[in-house]
């Protein structure tokens, strides 16, 4: 997270956009072996790391991180 806050870039195994074609907010995700991180590019406050998880959980974490990430938009 710190290269690419650094403005330096990741290969897509450890950093990538996970963005549904239809959203405009951008969603990425940081990888390790076992852990995950999702965030959002927010225009006005820049990226934004909305929830963290386990590889295992990974269907259900990007499930709670879009409802997160809805209800931070509306807010």
């Amino acid at each position: 997270m710190q290269q690419i806050s650094d403005l330096k870039s990741l290969p897509k195994e450890k950093h990538r956009d996970i963005t549904p074609n239809s959203e405009l907010i951008k969603e990425y995700e940081f990888k390790t072996k076992h852990l995950r991180i999702y965030s959002i590019h927010d225009k006005s406050n820049g990226r934004i790391i909305i929830l963290g998880g386990k590889k295992t959980s990974q269907k259900s974490d990007l499930n709670k991180f879009r409802a997160v990430k809805k209800q931070y938009l509306k807010e």
